[in-house]
């Protein structure tokens, strides 16, 4: 039978929903060559690549039924065309099923290893598979719910039950990989974690309407329609709901750091790039807006904003060593004492400065925009008490020895060094 519709209107009896029951019952089963050919392929399946392939097989699949169905009806004497349609289609439709069923397969293996990334040509497969038998049933008034043709509604709710499932994983994975405490980075960097789940996020944005439709509990695309605001609102709660996980999990993330201050600036990272992220997919920032509550980029700004408080504190020793105390008890102090605290004074900020530079030029932050912003106040912080020190005791004959000994830093140094902050 040729493959080519011919586009003659049907003439004559269609094929009835009884008819193909009856005809189901002739062995529809798979054979061992079957069964041989798809282990072949098994072993070759790349789900990315090999979805692209089959939505492909499925439209020219979706054609041949059609031409097939329209020739027999032209060409077939009437009490002959159901058994011609089943005996002509069902070797085809068995091999069709069964790389359809590989490719669902191949996909859950990827899954359970994480690789979230799978869901997508999953969904366009759905999406795909839902338009093919939209068109079937609607313009060429096939029935697709029995045999021959019903393992393609079966094969769309296998792709229909694994992308639901995923989806469920997914937020699942996010709320439960926070008790991984061997995953975070020792330089304080944006995790791993946080950049994967924003762009599903933004990738999940591609195919709102899919996801909205199945997240609402409609499974076939086509035969029913939902309003655009009940598809967004539903995609817009699980996106929420995932990066509410993801937050969550941060927070317990930092809490594994030893260095309180290193803690801030992880979750500063973090923060920021989620903030920057929903600036440049405006559209997933929009979607994420709810009616009486502050915007998604107002709400980590100050979120990033509390996390500052928390980092600054490193600099405290620094501030409090440059505040010169000047109660009545250090009045009444002998000249030698208060030469030997202005001495104290520079020591500590020395040996406490020493340290945090040799820590902090290994922590990071990967933004070069944030990462200035952060290096600008550390400079505006410290700069402008040790200045005062500086200037005040340089030429002060606090020691007769040696000056450089306890004044080991021109204003000039601190301020290049504390450039070098967060440089590797």
């Amino acid at each position: 039978v040729s493959t080519q519709s011919t586009g003659v209107t049907r003439k004559g009896s269609k094929l009835s929903r009884t008819d193909m029951k009856r005809q189901s019952k002739r062995g529809h089963k798979r054979t061992a060559s079957d069964h041989n050919s798809i282990q072949v392929i098994k072993e070759e399946i790349n789900v990315e690549k090999s979805t692209g392939s089959f939505e492909r097989l499925a439209f020219y699949f979706a054609q041949l039924i059609r031409a097939i169905y329209y020739q027999i009806q032209e060409l077939v004497p009437p009490k002959h065309q159901e058994s011609a349609f089943v005996d002509t289609i069902e070797g085809t439709m068995s091999h069709f099923e069964g790389e359809g069923v590989l490719l669902v397969k191949a996909a859950k293996e990827q899954i359970l290893n994480n690789n979230w990334v799978t869901l997508f040509p999953l969904l366009t497969l759905y999406k795909e598979l839902n338009k093919i038998k939209y068109s079937l049933i609607s313009v060429d008034q096939l029935d697709l719910e029995v045999a021959p043709l019903s393992p393609i509604s079966s094969l769309i709710s296998q792709v229909t039950t694994c992308v639901k499932e995923t989806l469920e994983q997914f937020k699942l994975f996010v709320k439960e990989d926070s008790v991984r405490s061997s995953n975070i980075a020792t330089d304080g960097t944006v995790h791993q974690l946080t950049s994967n789940v924003m762009s599903i996020c933004g990738q999940l944005l591609l195919h709102r309407e899919t996801v909205g439709t199945l997240l609402q509990g409609v499974q076939h695309e086509g035969t029913r329609q939902l309003q655009l605001s009940i598809i967004q609102r539903a995609v817009g709660q699980y996106i929420a709901g995932i990066i509410t996980a993801l937050e969550r999990n941060l927070a317990v993330k930092s809490e594994q750091y030893e260095n309180k201050c290193l803690s801030a600036l992880f979750l500063m990272n973090n923060y920021n790039y989620i903030r920057k992220y929903l600036q440049e997919e405006s559209e997933l920032s929009a979607l994420l807006a709810r009616p009486n509550e502050i915007e998604p980029e107002e709400k980590y700004a100050d979120l990033m904003e509390r996390q500052k408080e928390l980092y600054r504190l490193w600099y405290r020793p620094l501030t409090d060593a440059c505040t010169e105390n000047t109660g009545s008890a250090v009045k009444r102090e002998s000249e030698k004492a208060q030469k030997e605290a202005v001495k104290s004074r520079f020591k500590t900020f020395n040996n406490y400065f020493l340290e945090q530079w040799t820590l902090q030029k290994k922590w990071a932050i990967p933004d070069p925009g944030f990462r200035e912003i952060v290096r600008i106040d550390n400079i505006n912080a410290v700069m402008q008490c040790y200045l005062d020190m500086y200037e005040r005791y340089r030429d002060a004959k606090f020691t007769s020895k040696n000056p450089g000994k306890y004044i080991e830093y021109t204003p000039e140094q601190i301020e290049k060094l504390l450039l070098t902050f967060f440089d590797q």
